[in-house]
């Protein structure tokens, strides 16, 4: 078994942001745990790194610290990188590989620690007179990403993403194996599978007094539930005086009064109809059953029910980090890392790895030999061309929709 790869955090501190203003930065610094190593010049931090073997992490680096000017002048074409969500989340360069701690850490790192600084104090007429501040403010935010990096690293592994971290955990601690399915199954299921409800009923403004309503942890309560588990399913054809079992997925037609979700194609986004109109809906039967029993659907005729053998919870998951959350101290690690773990595993159920690009950089005078070879262009980065290539069909993992269906219509 190798060794895991020593790990070392980096920042940069620039102009400060202004409209019409392209920040550069002035200050670079790498902490490997014990030491700060501090450099004006970002050549200079390359020619540091690139002969460690260390894995460095930078907080929202795929989306500003890594693209800062010379930063990836030095990456090796043809070679692959990760790309997630547009975000520039893994890469080498030389012995050195580098990523985005946000793919772990999806939270500012100011919900952990974080000091304050005048930001004034960085524009570039009087910084020089500053720069001890500046420096000891900089120093403080690599060692509190240290701090969170490592913490993370100790417990959960060395995963690239916070959804993989998480779907390590449920296996090793209910000793439970996440299910294979295929593309054909996914796009079966996912006409069921939507989002969260997000709606405005009225706007404008209140005059008056008001209250704010939420559900606390409406998520990690969903996942305490029963849901499916089984890639296998059959199909039937009740009548609506049938019991509606809640695990089950629905295809209706209905006139609903904002009870049950409906994607429109047209405008790209979910709504929940009030129109009196009757629609073809594809729903959950949490969603189904609600709606019936709050008299918020009419003229239900029911088309086709899928139903599952095998049910799963995740109510021992749910249960560790609840625990963990409650006897931490909040903003400690353990506090973050349970209440991230928490609402970060069902997503990774309902994921479509036919979304998923293999990507790499070249120059760009080899653009066509790119497309010749199977390459899309995908965008500039520095110096570089970014170019992408579908997954192949073995190298797709899909887990189950109707599970990830099931925790979100519930939620709904």
């Amino acid at each position: 078994m190798s060794r895991p790869r020593p790990i070392a955090t980096i920042d940069c501190e620039t102009d400060p942001f202004r409209f019409g203003r392209v920040p550069v930065p002035f200050l670079w610094d790498v902490f490997d745990g014990h030491r700060h190593h501090t450099f004006e010049l970002v050549s200079d931090v390359m020619h540091f790194l690139e002969d460690k073997p260390w894995t460095v992490y930078a907080h929202n680096g795929g989306k500003f610290d890594f693209h800062m000017p010379g930063f990836l002048d030095n990456l090796e074409p043809w070679k692959k990188l990760m790309v997630i969500n547009g975000r520039l989340a893994q890469f080498r360069i030389g012995a050195c590989q580098f990523r985005d701690s946000y793919n772990i850490l999806p939270i500012p790192l100011r919900a952990y620690k974080k000091d304050e600084i005048d930001y004034r104090k960085l524009e570039k007429g009087v910084r020089a007179k500053h720069l001890p501040e500046i420096t000891r403010y900089l120093h403080a935010d690599t060692a509190y990403l240290f701090e969170l990096v490592a913490s993370f690293r100790e417990n959960y592994g060395d995963s690239l993403t916070l959804a993989g971290a998480a779907m390590k955990v449920w296996e090793e601690r209910t000793r439970s194996k996440a299910p294979r399915s295929s593309a054909r199954y996914y796009h079966e299921i996912k006409p069921f599978y939507f989002g969260g409800r997000v709606e405005c009923f009225t706007s404008g403004l209140i005059n008056e007094p008001f209250q704010m309503v939420d559900i606390n942890s409406a998520y990690p309560y969903a996942m305490m539930h029963d849901h499916p588990l089984s890639t296998h399913y059959t199909t039937d054809c009740p009548d609506i005086v049938d019991p509606i079992v809640p695990q089950s997925l629905y295809v209706a037609t209905a006139r609903s009064d904002g009870a049950l979700p409906f994607y429109d194609v047209k405008e790209k986004c979910l709504t929940f109809p009030t129109d009196g109109e009757t629609r073809l809906f594809h729903c959950t039967g949490w969603e189904l059953q609600a709606a019936v029993e709050t008299e918020s659907v009419h003229g239900v005729k029911i088309l086709k029910r899928l139903s599952f053998d095998k049910m799963v919870n995740f109510r021992k998951y749910i249960t560790h980090f609840y625990e963990m959350k409650k006897e931490a101290e909040k903003g400690s690690p353990e506090y973050i890392f349970a209440k991230l773990f928490m609402n970060s595993l069902y997503g990774k159920w309902g994921a479509n790895p036919e979304e998923y690009r293999k990507y790499c950089v070249a120059a760009p005078r080899f653009h066509d030999q790119a497309v010749e070879e199977g390459y899309q262009f995908a965008g500039d980065l520095g110096p570089w061309m970014v170019l992408k290539q579908p997954l192949n069909p073995e190298e797709m993992r899909f887990y189950n929709v109707a599970t990830a269906a099931s925790v979100t219509g519930f939620v709904r």
